[in-house]
C-alpha cells in the first residue's frame, strides 16, 4: 500500500481535533502517519492531542510554546518531518472524506507525471458534524491537466483546489519549497501554481474533503477586506511569474488573465450591490477596484455600471419597473444580497472547480 503523512496545524481547535484525525486513520487502502502540530492551543488541544497519540501509534503530538504561526507551523510538518511517497496538510477543523487519500494515490500511481491531485471538497457550516457526503462510486471520474493549462485556468477562475483535498507527492513538496508568509491569505493558491511548474495536475470527480466555514459577524471593512483578497490573489500570480525559476513564456498572458479575473469580480459584485439598492457599496468597490489596478470601466458591463451609477437606484429602479411593464412582465424588485455577494445566501454545498464544467461547484475559498 501507498504510504501518506497527514500534517494537522491546531490551533484553538480542540473541540474538532478528534473527528479530524479519526477522519485520516480510517482510511482504507493505504498507510498513514499523522502529525498534530498543536502552535500553543490555550483550549484543551494538548489533551486531545496527547490521547490521540496514546490512542495509536501512528499518531505524533507536538506542542510549541510558545506560539509561532501558522507558516513556521505548517512549514515544519511538511519539510522536517513528512516522508512518505505522498503528504497532504489538513487543518484540525477540516476533515477527510471517506477513501479519499485511496483515489488520490491511485490515480498518481497510474500517471506518474502528475504531481497533485485534488477533488471536490463538501462546505461544514459552523459546528456541523463531516457527514452526508456520498461514497464515491467505484467508477467515479477523473481528469488530468498539463501544468501550463492548469496555471492559465488558475488565472482564470482564481483558486480552484479545497485545501483539504490537495495530495501532492512529498518529493514534489520537498523540491519546490516552503508556503510563503507573505500570501497569507493565498499561499495555497500560489503552491497549487507551483506545483504545476513541475507536472501535470489531476482532479477527482467525488468528494475528497470536508472544508469548515466558521460564523463570523459581518466585517465593517468589508470593501477593503475583499479587494485585499483580490489584490492578494493578484499577487500571488504576480510572485508565482517573478519567482518560478526560469521566465515562463506565458507570464504576460497569466498576469492579464487574473488582472481580467480581478476586475470582472470587481465589477460583478459592484452591480450585485447597485441592484440591490447599496449604491454607495457600489462606487466604493469600484473605487477600491482602480486602485488596486482592476479598472472596471473598460467594456459594455463596465459601461453600464458607470451610467448606473450616474444616474442613481431610484431613477433606475423606476425606469426598469417601468421597462418591465411595458414588456408584460412581473415588476422586478431590489435584488436580495449579502455582503458576502454570493450567487445564494446559502454556502454552496460542493466547492472546487476544473475547466469545462460548467454546470460544476464554483471555485474554492
Amino acid at each position: 500500500m501507498k504510504s501518506v503523512d497527514v500534517v494537522v496545524p491546531c490551533y484553538n481547535y480542540g473541540r474538532f481535533l478528534r473527528g479530524c484525525v479519526e477522519s485520516i486513520l480510517t482510511q482504507q487502502g493505504v498507510d498513514v502517519r499523522v502529525l498534530i502540530i498543536d502552535d500553543g492551543s490555550p483550549d484543551d488541544t494538548p489533551q486531545v492531542g496527547r490521547a490521540l497519540a496514546a490512542e495509536d501509534a501512528r499518531v505524533a503530538y507536538r506542542r510549541h510554546e510558545p506560539n509561532q504561526g501558522f507558516f513556521p507551523t505548517i512549514n515544519e510538518g511538511l519539510f522536517e518531518w513528512a516522508s512518505a511517497e505522498y503528504c497532504l496538510l489538513l487543518s484540525a477543523d477540516d476533515a477527510l472524506a471517506p477513501g479519499a487519500l485511496a483515489r488520490a494515490t491511485a490515480l498518481m500511481d497510474a500517471h506518474p507525471q502528475v504531481g497533485l491531485v485534488y477533488g471536490l471538497g463538501m462546505i461544514l457550516k459552523g459546528e456541523a458534524e463531516p457527514h452526508g457526503a456520498p461514497l464515491a462510486p467505484d467508477d467515479y471520474k477523473t481528469n488530468i491537466l498539463s501544468g501550463a493549462r492548469f496555471l492559465e485556468f488558475c488565472c482564470e477562475v482564481g483558486n480552484p483546489v479545497p485545501t483539504p483535498t490537495a495530495v501532492l507527492r512529498t518529493s514534489l513538496q520537498h523540491k519546490i519549497g516552503r508556503y510563503n508568509p507573505d500570501l497569507p491569505h493565498t499561499s495555497d493558491y500560489e503552491m497549487w501554481m507551483r506545483c504545476a511548474l513541475h507536472g501535470d495536475v489531476g482532479f477527482v470527480h467525488a468528494v475528497q474533503g470536508y472544508y469548515r466555514v466558521h460564523g463570523a459577524a459581518m466585517s465593517a471593512h468589508y470593501y477593503a477586506d475583499f479587494t485585499r483578497d483580490l489584490v492578494q490573489c493578484h499577487r500571488a500570480v504576480a510572485t508565482l511569474v517573478a519567482g518560478g525559476g526560469a521566465p515562463l513564456p506565458n507570464a504576460d498572458r497569466l498576469l492579464d488573465k487574473s488582472r481580467r479575473r480581478c476586475a470582472d469580480v470587481v465589477l460583478y459584485r459592484a452591480h450585485r450591490r447597485f441592484e440591490a439598492g447599496d449604491a454607495a457599496g457600489a462606487e466604493a468597490l469600484v473605487a477600491l477596484g482602480d486602485e488596486a489596478g482592476f479598472p472596471v470601466s473598460e467594456g459594455f458591463s463596465g459601461a453600464r455600471l458607470r451610467a448606473k451609477l450616474a444616474v442613481r437606484f431610484g431613477p433606475y429602479h423606476t425606469a426598469m419597473r417601468l421597462a418591465d411593464r411595458l414588456r408584460g412582465r412581473p415588476p422586478r424588485s431590489p435584488a436580495k444580497t449579502s455582503h458576502t455577494d454570493t450567487e445564494s445566501s446559502a454556502q454552496p454545498a460542493v466547492i472546487g472547480n476544473w475547466p469545462q464544467s460548467a454546470r460544476g461547484p464554483g471555485a474554492a475559498p
